[in-house]
This record gives structure tokens, sequence and C-alpha cells, in this order.
């Protein structure tokens, strides 16, 4: 039997336990702090490493390049998300991931993208 793990951020902590869910396949949730500023590429980073943007570095959707003498918005490479994604020792063992609708997902460690 295969097995499939999702990542979803609208569940919420909550939510899983008022119905006695804070444990499945093995996997223990465990409530996260929001964090500021709550927007797409800073949620979804705070979301895949489980860090805080000052750790993985993605503090706000754009910011601007000095060399090119312009804002830049939503720059997909993954490698702007510093940090180990919170997959790695699934896929480590042989687990599949599938990321679906990410911000920065370009080069992400992955299975389907």
């Amino acid at each position: 039997m295969k097995k499939l793990n999702v990542i979803a951020a609208g569940l919420g902590y909550r939510l899983l336990e008022r119905n006695g869910m804070l444990e499945m396949s093995g996997l223990r949730f465990h409530s996260a702090p929001s964090v500021f500023p709550a927007v797409t590429c800073v949620a979804q980073a705070t979301l895949r490493t489980g860090l805080t943007p000052a750790d993985h570095g993605m503090v706000s959707n754009g910011w601007w390049s000095e060399e090119l003498r312009r804002p830049l918005f939503w720059e997909q490479s993954a490698r702007l998300v510093k940090g180990r994604r919170v997959w790695a020792e699934r896929r480590a063992h042989g687990g599949t991931v599938g990321m679906f609708f990410f911000q920065q997902s370009l080069g992400e460690e992955a299975d389907v993208i």
C-alpha cells in the first residue's frame, strides 16, 4: 500500500487537535507561529522549511535589485529559499514528493511540480 503525505497550509492545527488527528502515518503535527509579513512567498517558504523568514531568507514577495535598478517580484528559483525541506527525510527513504502551486518551485527537489 502506497502512502501519500499532503502538506496543506489551510488545514489548521486546531482543526486537527479538535478531531484527535495530531498524528497520522507516523507523522506528528505541531502548531507553528504565524509569520510576518503574511504574504505568499514568505508563508510558503516557512511552510516548506519550518524556519522563520530570518532563517529561510524569504522576507517579501519582491525586493529591490540595486544592480538592475528595479524591483524584482515573484522570482521562481527554489535556491532563493534557504534551509532543509520538511519532506527531505521522507524523500531520502524513498518517499515521493509533489509540490503544487508553490512559488519558488523552479529547481526544487521534488518528484512532481
